[in-house]
């Protein structure tokens, strides 16, 4: 287990404990009227070289699966770092706020448990689910701020 903040902590524990407990059918008997056991895939951690650097150890990418976490959003017209230093500002108990800034944003994934992954953060995982069901979505219209209702099979449909 990393150290880091308390809640930080207590959410990786919860979610060590969810891991096994997801796929154990004797966990829970009362939820299996509504829910069957499922394993996920894998449990990753979420590091980055900051994580290494504020505690004086030389942070070595080896072995961690790379995402590139710093693309653009046409549909909501920002880039995924500026969400992300939106949501940090907001995040009260942070103390910490985040300017928004555009470019490149590599994030690091390790492996907990599950599956081992070589290329990809989704390796192994069935992301065809999308295909098979409609869900719906919401998209932005080109004339203006309101927003529709989407299908992925049908495109935007009227609010």
């Amino acid at each position: 287990m990393k150290k880091t903040h308390g809640h930080h902590t207590a959410s990786a524990i919860l979610a060590q404990e969810a891991f096994s407990a997801a796929a154990d059918p004797n966990r829970f008997p009362e939820q299996l009227a509504f829910v069957k056991p499922w394993q996920a895939t894998r449990l990753v951690w979420n590091t980055s070289p900051f994580f290494f650097t504020n505690r004086n150890l030389p942070f070595d990418p080896t072995g961690l699966t790379v995402l590139e976490a710093g693309g653009y959003n046409p549909l909501l017209g920002k880039a995924y770092t500026e969400i992300a230093a939106a949501s940090i500002s907001m995040h009260k108990s942070q103390g910490v706020g985040g300017l928004p800034r555009r470019g490149a944003r590599k994030e690091y994934f390790k492996p907990l448990e599950g599956q081992p992954m070589t290329s990809s953060l989704f390796e192994g995982v069935d992301i065809d689910l999308v295909a098979r069901r409609e869900f719906r979505i919401r998209c932005r219209t080109n004339s203006s701020d309101h927003f529709e209702v989407q299908s992925r099979r049908s495109g935007c449909v009227g609010a």
